[in-house]
């Protein structure tokens, strides 16, 4: 349990390397819960290794075939290989299941792929005021602003970032790039 928990407070700060190495140690010691494949895929994900992190949702899916967070992360790995029409239909799917946080992650990056900011921006608002405290998600908003032009709102979230995960290397890469 405590490699779990390592893994989830590294991923809190935007230390996808270290959370993945506790998600594999919780892994090897025989935790099998869904969650814990879902933070091994988001923590690969953070280290653009999507082939791995696809096999991670597969996994909790293959633990919990209902979950609704596994089913939302299978469609955040399709928006990022360009499966539009697939993370949509993950999405309708998940959201029959129940609703969760990673659904609106998957609606805003589905957005940011289509261009809409409005929808977009409208999914990361509501996403950081749940889970504001998480660098992680900023850093992501940040991402996805700058993607659909808006570099204010962009600083905004990486300052916002900053401010919970002073630490983050994505966030402070980031910034230095905004500050060019």
């Amino acid at each position: 349990m405590a490699q779990s928990n390592y893994c989830t407070m590294m991923l809190k700060i935007s230390h996808p390397t270290e959370a993945l190495l506790a998600c594999d140690r919780a892994i090897a010691m025989g935790w099998s819960e869904p969650d814990i494949f879902l933070r091994k895929a988001v923590a690969l994900q953070a280290l653009d290794r999507p082939l791995e992190a696809e096999a991670a949702a597969q996994q909790a899916l293959a633990v919990d075939t209902g979950s609704v967070a596994a089913r939302a992360a299978l469609g955040n790995l399709q928006v990022d290989r360009g499966d539009l029409a697939g993370a949509e239909a993950s999405l309708h799917e998940a959201r029959k299941r129940g609703e969760h946080t990673n659904l609106l992650m998957l609606a805003a990056n589905i957005a940011t792929a289509r261009g809409d900011r409005n929808a977009a921006f409208e999914a990361f608002d509501r996403l950081v005021e749940g889970a504001g405290r998480m660098g992680h998600f900023r850093y992501l908003y940040a991402l996805s602003a700058l993607k659909l032009g808006d570099r204010v709102r962009a600083r905004r979230e990486i300052d916002a970032c900053l401010s919970v995960a002073p630490d983050a290397l994505p966030c402070r890469e980031l910034d230095l790039k905004l500050g060019q």
